[in-house]
């Protein structure tokens, strides 16, 4: 059941520094010295991007990672408490790097998805279940982890912990998964604590051995989700709370899209912010679509601005009526 009231959200997971380079080389590891044709340092990482988004959406939102006491670590702080989220439960550790995800764009990069990132984990990997104590999730009604897979000190048995406290102290429960190539057996005992589930497509495949709508659809069903989304990038996506099935077509020309990156952790706010204010299943998907629309119109993970309610309306003018925030 969603949290109606008041949507203070706790988001936990990773935290990283996006480093663009633009304009490289082709040849650039067969050379010296090349030059590039610029640089951006942005924020990321699953738990950063979608505190950020749940922000612009008008939630009062904390954010729980670890980072080091480094450059990296100091911009993240900054930039997240500029865009209006409490960072005071982040972690700093000496000794520990913050994650950085170099991402290279070549100088005959098709398009915006047509790059080459390389991730160092760093500060992912060493925040602890025990950080998250149970005074942080009594100030909040709703924990997300979309972070499964690079957060190796929580994921497994330390994670169903995670989730069974926070239902014991009448939290509902949100997640995402990043990328494949996992162990998704640490993942199962986890799930039954989990209210919303919102995966890619291929996620779901690593998951459940099918891209088969209604096949995964039946896979989950045991688990009881509250409600459940299958990102499908250019085909939309499917929603569903296991008595409605909706599919809505994807809502960004591909001569809109600017840069992927952080698409569905906006789509994820979208969909929470819907489901924490008492919204259908149709209103779920609309205005989670709408976030991931003003995500890949915009360079950057989560550099986009739009309350929730300018979503709806925009959804409206494009034909899916949605009420207003």
């Amino acid at each position: 059941m969603s949290v109606i009231g008041p949507k203070k959200i706790l988001c936990v997971g990773m935290m990283t520094c996006d480093a663009y380079f633009y304009g490289v080389s082709p040849d650039y590891f067969s050379r010296e010295v090349s030059v590039n044709s610029g640089v951006r340092m942005m924020t990321g990482g699953d738990a950063t991007n979608v505190s950020i988004d749940l922000a612009a959406l008008g939630n009062d939102v904390k954010l729980m990672g670890c980072i080091g006491n480094d450059i990296q670590g100091d911009g993240l702080l900054k930039a997240t408490a500029a865009a209006g989220v409490d960072n005071s439960c982040v972690v700093r550790r000496d000794g520990v790097s913050t994650s950085t995800t170099l991402i290279v764009y070549t100088e005959d990069s098709k398009d915006s998805g047509d790059r080459h990132c390389s991730l160092y984990h760093g500060g992912n990997e060493h925040l602890l279940q025990e950080d998250i104590t149970d005074e942080i999730l009594k100030s909040v009604t709703h924990l997300h982890y979309g972070s499964f897979g690079p957060m190796t000190a929580i994921d497994g048995p330390e994670l169903k912990t995670l989730f069974a406290r926070a239902k014991a102290l009448g939290v509902t429960v949100s997640m995402d998964i990043k990328g494949m190539n996992h162990d998704f057996s640490k993942l199962m005992d986890a799930l039954p604590y989990v209210d919303l589930f919102m995966p890619n497509i291929g996620e779901h495949r690593a998951i459940t051995g099918t891209d088969d709508l209604e096949a995964i659809k039946a896979f989950y069903a045991p688990f009881h989700f509250a409600a459940m989304a299958v990102k499908m990038a250019e085909k939309g996506v499917f929603v569903t709370d296991f008595k409605e099935d909706i599919i809505l077509p994807t809502m960004t020309r591909q001569d809109e899209i600017v840069d992927i990156m952080g698409a569905g952790d906006a789509f994820c706010a979208g969909m929470m912010t819907a489901w924490l204010d008492g919204r259908d299943l149709y209103e779920c998907g609309v205005l989670g679509s709408m976030a991931s629309r003003a995500c890949l119109m915009t360079e950057g993970a989560s550099n986009w601005r739009a309350k929730a309610d300018s979503l709806a309306q925009e959804a409206v003018r494009m034909g899916f009526p949605v009420k207003g925030f």
